[in-house]
C-alpha cells in the first residue's frame, strides 16, 4: 500500500498542469525537491519489498527441499528395512526378520506352521541387550 500510495503521490506531483499554490514564498522550489526524495524512497522501498519476497522465496524453496529429502529418506529407509527383512527370512532368521519393522506385523493369512529360527543362539546374541561388538571384544580377550 506504501508503494502504491507513493507511487500515485509522484504520478500527481509530476503529472499536474496547474502548479499548487505554495504556503509561503519559495516553497515551489521544496516542492520539486521533496518529490524527488519521495520517488528515491519509493525506489528504495520497491527494492526491500524485492529482496524480503526473494528471500521468502528462497525460504520456501528450501524447505520444500527439506520436506522431498525427508520423503526421500523415508522411502530409502523402508526399502533398506523391506531388504533386511528379506534377507533374514532368506537365512531362516525370521524372529530377526519380525524386528526388524516391528510394528508392520504379517500381511495375509497367516502360515499353518510357524517358521522357525534355524540358529537360535544366533537370534538369543542378537536380541540380547548390550552392543554385539562389545561382547565380541570381550569373549576375544578373555580367550
Amino acid at each position: 500500500m506504501l508503494d502504491y500510495q507513493a507511487g500515485e503521490a509522484v504520478w500527481w506531483a509530476r503529472n499536474r498542469e496547474e502548479t499548487p499554490k505554495p504556503l509561503y514564498t519559495g516553497a515551489e522550489r521544496d516542492a520539486e525537491k521533496v518529490v524527488d526524495e519521495v520517488d528515491g524512497v519509493q525506489t528504495e522501498l520497491r527494492q526491500a519489498l524485492d529482496a524480503v519476497g526473494l528471500g521468502r522465496t528462497e525460504v520456501v524453496a528450501a524447505m520444500l527441499d527439506q520436506r522431498q529429502a525427508m520423503k526421500d529418506f523415508d522411502r530409502i529407509s523402508i526399502e533398506t528395512a523391506h531388504y533386511l527383512e528379506a534377507q533374514l527370512i532368506l537365512f531362516g532368521l525370521p524372529t530377526l526378520a519380525a524386528a526388524v519393522r516391528p510394528g508392520v506385523g504379517r500381511r495375509g493369512r497367516p502360515l499353518k506352521e510357524r517358521p522357525v529360527d534355524l540358529y537360535p543362539d544366533l537370534v538369543d546374541q542378537a536380541m540380547s541387550p548390550g552392543p554385539l561388538l562389545a561382547r565380541r571384544r570381550g569373549a576375544e580377550e578373555a580367550s
